[in-house]
């Protein structure tokens, strides 16, 4: 439960398998997960963070698909490069 978090970087944990749940940190406005070679999808929940501007997937090299966005949406700068995987 991380109600005023803002900013995540996990970039490069080339273990992290899986994205978790950030439904509960709805002031979240960048996610840094550059180099989780590991990632295969990114959590549904990311989807209803509205308050969300920046992420950075560069070099998920396993992601095979993002979660649907919600019409309020207000992501500004998604970077996928090196997202080979994805559909």
């Amino acid at each position: 439960h991380l109600p005023n978090l803002r900013r995540l970087n996990l970039s490069h944990s080339k273990n992290l398998f899986e994205m978790g749940n950030l439904g509960e940190s709805l002031n979240l406005e960048s996610l840094y997960l550059e180099g989780c070679i590991q990632i295969k999808h990114i959590d549904p929940s990311i989807g209803i963070l509205r308050k969300l501007i920046f992420v950075n997937l560069k070099d998920c090299k396993s992601l095979t698909k993002l979660p649907h966005f919600g019409e309020d949406f207000s992501l500004e700068i998604l970077y996928l490069e090196g997202c080979m995987q994805l559909r």
